[in-house]
Order: C-alpha cells, then sequence, then structure tokens
C-alpha cells in the first residue's frame, strides 16, 4: 500500500508540472531551489508511463543542474522517448549538462531506440554513461548501437537486449577505428561465439576500455581461445573485472 501511494503521489507531482508552461514561477510552486540545485534524479521502478514521461519533461525543465537520470523499469515505452528526447538535446547545451542516462526495462522496441541512439549521436555535449539494458530490441538493434559506438560514450550496458549471434556480428563488421569506451555490459545477448571475436575486435578498438561484463552468453569451449587472445589484446583489462560465459 504504501509503495502504490508512493507511486501516485510522484505521477499527480509530475501532473502538476504538465500543467504548467516554463515561464511559471518557480517559487509560487513551491519548490524553489530545491529543484534548481538538483544533480541525481531517480525514478527507477515508478511504473511511469509515456504520458508520466511527457509530463517529467516539465518538470525537468526546473533541473538545470541534473548530471544523471534514472528512469529504468518504468513502462514509458516509445512514446515516453519520444516526449523526453527534446529535452536531452536542450540538456545537452547546459553549462552542466546530462552525463549518465539509465533507461533499462523500460518497454522500448528497436524503433524507439533507434531514434534516441540518433539524437544522443549528436549532442553538444555527449553523454558519458547509457544504459538501455532489458529492453526486447532484437538482432536490428546492432546497427544503431555500432553507429552510437563511434560517439564518445564511456560506459554502455546493453544487457539482455536480444542481440543474438547476429547481432554481435553486425556490431563486428559496424565498429569504427576507434572506440572510446571504458566500461560495457552485454550479457545475457545469447551471442555464443560471435559474442568472443565481438569482443575481439572490440578490445583491439578500445585502449582505453577496462571493464567487460560477457556473462551468460553461451559461450562454447572453442570461444577460450578467442577469449584469452582478447585479454592479451586488451591493454587496460585485467581477469577480475571480465566476466564472460
Amino acid at each position: 500500500m504504501t509503495a502504490l501511494f508512493k507511486v501516485m503521489q510522484i505521477t499527480g507531482w509530475l501532473f502538476n508540472f504538465n500543467q504548467r508552461s516554463s515561464t511559471w514561477p518557480l517559487p509560487s510552486f513551491g519548490l524553489g531551489k530545491s529543484l534548481q540545485l538538483l544533480r541525481v534524479l531517480n525514478l527507477r521502478g515508478n511504473n511511469l508511463c509515456k504520458d508520466d514521461a511527457d509530463s517529467l519533461k516539465y518538470a525537468l525543465i526546473y533541473m538545470p543542474n541534473l548530471e544523471i537520470l534514472d528512469l529504468s523499469d518504468n513502462p514509458i515505452e516509445d512514446d515516453g522517448i519520444s516526449s523526453l528526447i527534446p529535452y536531452f538535446v536542450e540538456a545537452s547545451e547546459r553549462h552542466s549538462p546530462l552525463a549518465d542516462l539509465s533507461l533499462g526495462d523500460c518497454d522500448l522496441s528497436c524503433n524507439g531506440v533507434t531514434q534516441l541512439l540518433d539524437v544522443l549521436s549528436t549532442l553538444k555535449n555527449p553523454l558519458h554513461s547509457l544504459s538501455i539494458a532489458h529492453n526486447e530490441l532484437g538482432s536490428q538493434a546492432a546497427g544503431p548501437l555500432g553507429k552510437f559506438l563511434r560517439t564518445v560514450i564511456r560506459v554502455l550496458n546493453v544487457e539482455d537486449i536480444g542481440l543474438g549471434s547476429s547481432g554481435f556480428l553486425k556490431l563486428q563488421e559496424d565498429m569504427p577505428e576507434e572506440v572510446k569506451l571504458v566500461s560495457i555490459n552485454i550479457s545475457k545477448n545469447r551471442g555464443r561465439l560471435e559474442t568472443a571475436n565481438f569482443l575481439l575486435k572490440l578490445m583491439s578498438k578500445a585502449p582505453e576500455l577496462v571493464v567487460v561484463n560477457a556473462a551468460y552468453n553461451f559461450m562454447p569451449v572453442e570461444s577460450l581461445t578467442v577469449v584469452h587472445s582478447s585479454l592479451k589484446v586488451g591493454k587496460g583489462i585485467y581477469p577480475q573485472h571480465y566476466q564472460y560465459f
């Protein structure tokens, strides 16, 4: 009952912002400097839907210093992301731009994520970290992800998005000459041998990569040779930072 009350409180609070324009005087709304100073906003697991995301974009206007936004575990769907995209563009142009964005398990499709990645790839100040984990995207998401790797993204979480062997193969084909990643989570994508082949190529292109999570990809025994080769290629990877199988 308490959890339900909190959800109702948040959605109602967001709806209030939707009723006001961006020129509404903030002090009269009773929030003052609290939102202006906010740097981290975690709304994970609040059952927010696409309409709540539309309201959220108005609330975010009052948070000019926000650097970390976590909307994971909320069914905002593609329409919710579309509503928030103008905010992501605006936030990238601020003195303190948005740096970390988490959209895990948000009921996003490949179309919605493709639209998102296309926009994120053109931001004035690109993201430092992005999570789109636990969304059923399928192997077709590999194309947009390959293009996104051309940005300066440092931390990427694509756990359990359904890449499969064909997705990892496509990522290998589209990989740029230089990748800025320092950490990547590709676990639970069932890529089998192509997971290991992808990592071998990635590590030759990402000299700063120090953390890799490739767990639960069902890599066969013959992957061990490829994994060993990739560890030798990866300058910054240490065994304790490398999770596989």
